[in-house]
C-alpha cells in the first residue's frame, strides 16, 4: 500500500468496482492490479468483452450530447433571431408550442454548422471538467490544480496514474459510513460523463475534418475533370467557364449528343 493513502489502494467490492470501470474504459490508473495468473486471465478476458461494449456505450451516450447540443443551439438561434426582430420592429410570427428536434432536423443542419457545434461541445466539456475539479477538490482534500489534472487525465483516459481517486491520511473516515459507498458511485458517474463529452468532442473534431477533406476533395475532381477536357482523353469538348449563380461553372458537351441530336443542342 502506497503511504499516505486509505482503502482505495486495496481490494474490496467498491474499489473491484472502480478497477474494473477504468479497465474497460482504459482510464487504468495502475493503482490496482492484478497479481496472481488467475486474475490476469480474468482481466484479460474482460477486457476483451467489456472494452468494445464499453466504447459503443461511450459512443451512442455521445451522440445523444451531440443531438441535444444541436438542438438546443438551433433554439438558441431562433430565439436570438426572434429578438432581435422584435428590437427592430418587425413582426415576427408567434407558432405555439415548443420546438422539437424532430420537426426542427433540416433546420438544424442548415443552421448550426460543425465548427459551431465543435466549439460549443468544447465549452460544455471544459465546464464539466471545472465542476468536476471543485467536486474533487472538497471531497478529496486536493487542491484545484490537482483536482484539474486529475479530471483532465481521467477524461481524457490518458491516466497517468499519479492521483487516483482515494482520500489523504487526514481525510480518512469510518470504513462504515455511507460516504465510502457514495464517493465510488460518484467518482463512475463523473467518469463515464466525462469520457461521453471528450467522445463528443472527438465527434465533432471529425465531423469539422470530415466536410474540409470532401471539400479538398471536390475541388481536386474538378481541377481533373479540367485536365481532362485540356487532355482531350475523355472525347469531351470543353466549351468554356459559363457564369451561374455567381460562380465559374465548367460544361462539358459530349459529341455523341451532338450526332444524336442531328448537330443541335
Amino acid at each position: 500500500e502506497t503511504s499516505g493513502w486509505n482503502w482505495f489502494n486495496r481490494w474490496g467490492f467498491w474499489s473491484s468496482v472502480m478497477f474494473m470501470a477504468t479497465t474497460v474504459s482504459t482510464i487504468g490508473y495502475g493503482n490496482l492490479a492484478p497479481v496472481t495468473g488467475g486474475g490476469k486471465m480474468l482481466t484479460m478476458l474482460a477486457s476483451v468483452v467489456g472494452i468494445p461494449l464499453a466504447g459503443f456505450f461511450f459512443f451512442v451516450v455521445a451522440e445523444e450530447l451531440r443531438a441535444w447540443m444541436l438542438w438546443w443551439s438551433h433554439l438558441t438561434i431562433k430565439r436570438w433571431r426572434e429578438a432581435k426582430a422584435r428590437w427592430r420592429g418587425e413582426d415576427v410570427e408567434q407558432r405555439p408550442g415548443r420546438v422539437r428536434r424532430a420537426s426542427t432536423a433540416s433546420s438544424v443542419i442548415a443552421e448550426v454548422s460543425d465548427f459551431r457545434l465543435l466549439i460549443i461541445t468544447s465549452i460544455l466539456a471544459f465546464i464539466f471538467m471545472l465542476l468536476a475539479s471543485v467536486f474533487v477538490c472538497f471531497s478529496m482534500g486536493f487542491w484545484f490544480e490537482d483536482s484539474l489534472w486529475f479530471i483532465f487525465v481521467t477524461t481524457t483516459t490518458i491516466g497517468f496514474g499519479d492521483i487516483v481517486p482515494s482520500w489523504r491520511d487526514e481525510n480518512i473516515i469510518p470504513a462504515n459510513s455511507f460516504y465510502n459507498y457514495a464517493m465510488p458511485l460518484f467518482a463512475t458517474f463523473f467518469a463515464i460523463v466525462g469520457l461521453s463529452f471528450t467522445m463528443a468532442v472527438v465527434q465533432s473534431v471529425g465531423g469539422v475534418f470530415e466536410k474540409e477533406v470532401a471539400k479538398l476533395e471536390s475541388r481536386r475532381t474538378g481541377l481533373g475533370r479540367v485536365e481532362e477536357g485540356d487532355e482531350g482523353d475523355s472525347g469531351d469538348e470543353w466549351e468554356g467557364p459559363r457564369e451561374s449563380r455567381g460562380s465559374s461553372v465548367f460544361q462539358f458537351n459530349n459529341p455523341m449528343t451532338k450526332e444524336e441530336g442531328g448537330g443541335q443542342r
